[in-house]
């Protein structure tokens, strides 16, 4: 178990890393959302993910985007789908401190198939539990350069 933690910490690294690749995520209700090519995958195979309205609006109205990283993978015998959530100023690059991450593993049904579904679910349960508002207002205060102090 201790192996898998530190493989899942590792790619956890290595693909946030990767900002630069993040691409406009598919078949989502709310605009201003990426992801990168673990997540983009998963949502275009389930059809994408529900944001609420009221955060829909409450991105829009502070010109802010969601930024999914995840991905997905079979590791000693182990499906494993993870995620991590925050909010990003399109415009001056700013991101969130605060952030959320979802991993879920199954050793019982053992595919990438399995894995993919692992990380959509992980995606559904960033978005139920995620504190927009707080991740709002931190990204407001970093452009105002209150942020910290």
């Amino acid at each position: 178990m201790k192996k898998l933690a530190a493989v899942t910490a590792l790619m956890f690294a290595a693909i946030t890393g990767l900002a630069t690749q993040e691409t406009q995520a598919a078949n989502i209700n709310c605009g201003n959302i990426y992801a990168n090519a673990g997540i983009n995958s998963a949502m275009r195979e389930y059809g994408g993910i529900q944001i609420p309205d009221k955060v829909c609006k409450l991105l829009k109205d502070n010109k802010l985007a969601l930024d999914f990283t995840g991905d997905v993978s079979v590791i000693q015998g182990v499906s494993v789908g993870w995620s991590s959530l925050r909010v990003m100023d399109r415009n001056t690059g700013y991101h969130s401190t605060y952030s959320m991450s979802q991993t879920y593993v199954d050793k019982k049904l053992v595919s990438m198939n399995r894995a993919q579904e692992l990380v959509y679910f992980s995606i559904e349960d960033l978005v139920k539990d995620f504190d927009f508002r707080r991740a709002v207002k931190e990204v407001g205060e970093m452009r105002s350069g209150k942020f910290g102090g």
